[in-house]
């Protein structure tokens, strides 16, 4: 695999710990993984004291100097309407969207998106619930209308298949368990996402927690794989 990792270079404020702390770090960890694994593994820092509009142009000049990716990885701070690090908006979605589709692959256009970020995949407070003739969708909870949620669907519509895991709160950046996959088949967009492992099945959640805090390989690796073979780890875990 070709993988592309951005990470916040500096912390927000000297009585907050959280570049140096934890997305520098993790981002040091997720190379060394993946590089033992034999992937090639691009590890750009971005200055993330910048006013926004600096720091929104380093982060694309990144992802502009990218060429085959088959996955992405963002460390740093997450809002539902926002990545702040990256000062990125909602509305910088489509734009977003456009450079990472031009950094795929082209032979698969497959990309698979991990947002070690808070709260990325939330719901917004309000929610329209969409409804067909087979069901009911959205609604509080599912991430519908939430960042993750808008970065799959622009992928989407730009024929970019696979997926965005991101976090429905606030939480460590890599070891929080409440993640959500929006996944694209590189066609129609979607209408939130689903959870990677349910917190109802109690023993499997803790069996995910545990393993996220225990096993950095796995932490670092199962954004690139499939839903069910995450569940099969934690069960022969």
């Amino acid at each position: 695999m070709n993988l592309l990792a951005l990470h916040a270079s500096v912390n927000k404020s000297p009585l907050v710990n959280d570049a140096k702390g934890a997305f520098i770090p993790q981002a040091q960890v997720f190379a060394k993984i993946h590089t033992a694994a034999g992937h090639t593994v691009t590890r750009v820092p971005f200055a993330n004291d910048l006013l926004p509009a600096a720091r929104k142009k380093a982060f694309y000049d990144a992802i502009r100097a990218a060429k085959g990716l088959d996955g992405f990885a963002y460390f740093g701070h997450g809002l539902r309407t926002s990545l702040p690090s990256a000062g990125l908006q909602l509305s910088d979605i489509p734009e977003l969207a456009k450079l990472l589709a031009a950094a795929t692959n082209p032979d698969t256009r497959t990309l698979r998106i991990a947002l070690y970020a808070c709260s990325a995949a939330a719901s917004p407070l309000r929610v329209v619930v969409r409804t067909d003739d087979e069901g009911v969708y959205g609604g509080e909870g599912s991430g519908d209308g939430g960042f993750a949620d808008l970065l799959r669907d622009a992928l989407a519509q730009l024929k970019i298949k696979g997926h965005v895991d991101a976090h429905i709160n606030a939480g460590h950046t890599t070891t929080n368990p409440y993640v959500k996959r929006f996944v694209s088949d590189g066609e129609h967009t979607g209408v939130g996402g689903e959870w990677l492992v349910s917190p109802k099945d109690a023993k499997l959640f803790k069996a995910f927690r545990k393993k996220l805090t225990d096993d950095r390989t796995f932490r670092m690796n199962f954004t690139f794989m499939e839903a069910d073979a995450v569940r099969a780890a934690l069960v022969g875990g």
